[in-house]
């Protein structure tokens, strides 16, 4: 019996989100949030090359949002 490519990207999304729970930060959530993404791709039936894309572009995006969200905003004087 063989696991598919998708199934693996769910357990490492898992891991990683599992992680972040222990960690309390918001990076791993981001990354595992991208890394889910992947495997959404992968069930949609994309090449290998377009998953990692869409999990690297979108760790890349989300945790950039991350850092601008918990960033404090400084008042112009």
């Amino acid at each position: 019996m063989t696991m598919s490519v998708a199934w693996a990207w769910w357990i490492v999304a898992a891991v990683l989100v599992g992680a972040e729970l222990l960690t309390g930060t918001f990076y791993l959530l981001a990354i595992g949030m991208a890394v889910a993404f992947g495997g959404v791709a992968a069930f949609a039936g994309a090449s290998l090359p377009m998953q990692f894309t869409v999990a690297g572009v979108l760790g890349i995006v989300l945790t950039l949002i991350g850092f601008a969200l918990r960033s404090p905003v400084r008042a112009e004087t």
